[in-house]
């Protein structure tokens, strides 16, 4: 039986509609993210999961049971917020422990569950440490503590990482994995991150405009987008609609009903012996590749390429792999 399902949810605001429909599963012990763009409709939606907002329309079930009505502190969720939502007047050890004081634990039994919690995330011993005292990496490892202590039977996360630099978000997103793995809780976590939700999840679902576009492991909707929007938002792929364009240059006719060629910027490579020619209109250097920005037939598109290539002002272009996709 699923951990979560979600059953044709609706969220209005007045005349918006904030989400659209929704319907998905998720599964115990699963990894789960809602990715897609501010205003898409993700963070509402892990809202109403949690019971901070109610739906307008549909139905969310925990493991078979109907919640959709029911108040956040009989849902058996914790959030950890993208602003930590810390007590900065409180302790290390009084901010973990809250959850447990509210759920009204016993205090050496408290006690305990707290020393567990820090003990997780790396941070024993410092229950006496005002939490303002902590970097930003730490305050955030204390949210999830404070998370994990009340043992939920759901995780949600909305952003969590957003705030911390480079270097502390994919030491954190390590950690983060590990910890979920180690625990088994069902988590649902909000990005726009793609390379964050590609690492995190076991599954992902894309969201735009409030409807679900596609849900599948990382890996599949990388590699296998159903639609123009995936191919773009998680691939970073070009998009060519032309369809002699398109043809020329996947050297294949599209099929019927996916007219859209989805090209990812590594997969566009350089070829002289090629009739599909293309301006280069800027070129960057990232280290690894180079980025070239480039004109054809009206299409402002992306390769990346040696960075030690010399580049001419006029190029020849392959598609070395492509994707049909549905315009939508």
């Amino acid at each position: 039986m699923a951990a979560i399902q979600l059953d044709r949810v609706v969220k209005r605001f007045g005349d918006f509609t904030a989400v659209d429909g929704v319907s998905v599963q998720i599964e115990p012990g699963e990894f789960f993210s809602l990715l897609g763009p501010s205003g898409c409709g993700k963070t509402t939606l892990l809202r109403m999961v949690a019971g901070f907002e109610t739906p307008t329309e549909g139905r969310i079930l925990f493991g078979g049971t109907d919640v959709t009505r029911q108040p956040p502190q009989r849902r058996l969720t914790a959030m950890v917020f993208q602003n930590y939502a810390l007590f900065p007047t409180m302790t290390v050890g009084q901010n973990v422990g809250y959850g447990l004081e509210v759920q009204k634990v016993p205090k050496a039994q408290r006690t305990a569950r707290v020393a567990k919690a820090l003990a997780r995330v790396d941070l024993a011993g410092l229950e006496k440490k005002p939490v303002t005292q902590l970097s930003g990496g730490q305050q955030q490892r204390v949210a999830l503590a404070r998370a994990i202590a009340i043992e939920p039977d759901v995780l949600l996360f909305d952003e969590p990482l957003s705030n911390l630099d480079v270097a502390l978000r994919e030491q954190t997103r390590r950690e983060l994995t590990q910890l979920q793995q180690q625990l088994g809780i069902t988590s649902v976590y909000v990005t726009h991150d793609q390379q964050e939700a590609l690492a995190l999840s076991d599954r992902i679902a894309v969201m735009r405009a409030g409807q679900i576009q596609q849900v599948g492991p990382p890996e599949a909707l990388y590699r296998a987008p159903d639609t123009a929007f995936v191919a773009q938002f998680l691939g970073g792929s070009n998009l060519i609609a032309d369809a002699a364009l398109a043809e020329q240059l996947a050297g294949e006719a599209p099929p019927a009903d996916r007219p859209v060629l989805a090209v990812r910027p590594e997969h566009l490579t350089l070829d002289d012996t090629s009739t599909v020619r293309a301006e280069v209109r800027a070129r960057q250097f990232l280290g690894m590749f180079a980025e070239l920005e480039l004109a054809l037939g009206g299409l402002s598109l992306r390769a990346w390429v040696d960075p030690a290539l010399a580049i001419p002002d006029t190029i020849g272009l392959t598609a070395t792999a492509h994707r049909w996709v549905r315009d939508a």
